[in-house]
């Protein structure tokens, strides 16, 4: 006499299938890298308003000298601000912003000249946020299910 357990797998195809789509968006991640730059916009803007506290290497405070020779010249009284060409840049896709997305990479940032003179002097305006994590979401979202955040 012979006793069987028959085991009997449900769902393999669907998993199958998940995981195939997973794999797919994995192997392209530019609709997520696309919502990651919009993501990064947004922190470049907070980075301009709170006037670089917020970044890990924060902004140095303008001297006095230089706040009088702004307001004396009529210019945007906030760090890295003159006429606002360098903050656009960095948080719209205007003028001087580059970014490059490919299915696996984002490069972002902006053309000015004066970032080389401002890290110089100790004011990079160009920096990844302390947090990233939002960024890593939208990336997890997308591979996971295909939707963006």
């Amino acid at each position: 006499m012979t006793a069987l357990v028959d085991v009997r797998v449900a769902g393999a195809r669907e998993v199958e299938a998940m995981l195939k789509g997973m794999a797919d968006r994995a192997s392209d991640a530019s609709p997520a890298l696309r919502d990651v730059a919009d993501w990064l916009r947004g922190q470049m803007a907070e980075a301009f308003t709170a006037q670089g506290r917020n970044l890990p290497s924060p902004w140095r405070g303008l001297a006095e000298s230089t706040r009088l020779a702004k307001a004396h010249r009529g210019f945007d009284p906030r760090v890295l601000v003159r006429r606002g060409d360098l903050m656009r840049s960095l948080t719209t896709q205007g003028d001087g912003h580059t970014e490059h997305v490919t299915p696996s990479e984002l490069r972002f940032g902006t053309t000015s000249r004066v970032v080389p003179v401002l890290r110089h002097g100790g004011r990079d305006p160009v920096q990844a946020p302390r947090d990233m994590d939002p960024a890593a979401r939208i990336i997890e979202q997308w591979i996971a299910s295909g939707g963006h955040q």
